[in-house]
Parts: structure tokens; C-alpha cells; sequence
């Protein structure tokens, strides 16, 4: 699996790829508890370091797990393929 740093305002992060299995048990979350389960489980982070980000640190970090796992911004990964 594949691991990434970035570094917020001084501060280092390890992002890691997420298991399909892991993103699996995030659909049918309400989102706001999806988003958070996608931080902890792509980083090292505790629940009182979660409660503790910035919303700048945690959009950064957010930003990179989708970059790492291939999730586009523009489009939910989830949505089905469409044929033309």
C-alpha cells in the first residue's frame, strides 16, 4: 500500500491508500461520520488529534487521501460507470 507525507503548517502527516474493503464500510455513513473515519483510518491520527484539526489541516489532509486513493474532487467514486 502506498504512503504519502504532506506537511500543514509545520506539522507532518502520513496518508496512506485506503483497502477497497475500508472504503466500502465508509458508504451509508452520514458524511459527516464518513469524512472523519476516512481521516482516521488513512492516518495515524486519534480521535483527540481529529477533534483537534484545523479545517484548513483537515481539507489539506482530505484533499491528499483522495489525491493518494484516485478519488476525483469533480466526480463521487461511487457513481456507477454510464455507457454512451
Amino acid at each position: 500500500m502506498k504512503e504519502e507525507t504532506i506537511t500543514v503548517k509545520e506539522k507532518t502527516y502520513v496518508v496512506r491508500e485506503l483497502k477497497y474493503s475500508e472504503v466500502m464500510k465508509l458508504t451509508g455513513l452520514p458524511k459527516e461520520e464518513s469524512a472523519k473515519q476516512l481521516i482516521l483510518i488513512s492516518t495515524e491520527l486519534t480521535e483527540e488529534d481529529y477533534n483537534e484539526l484545523s479545517a484548513f489541516d483537515g481539507l489539506a489532509i482530505t484533499k491528499k487521501i483522495n489525491s493518494i486513493n484516485g478519488f476525483n474532487e469533480d466526480e463521487n467514486f461511487q457513481k456507477p460507470i454510464q455507457k454512451d
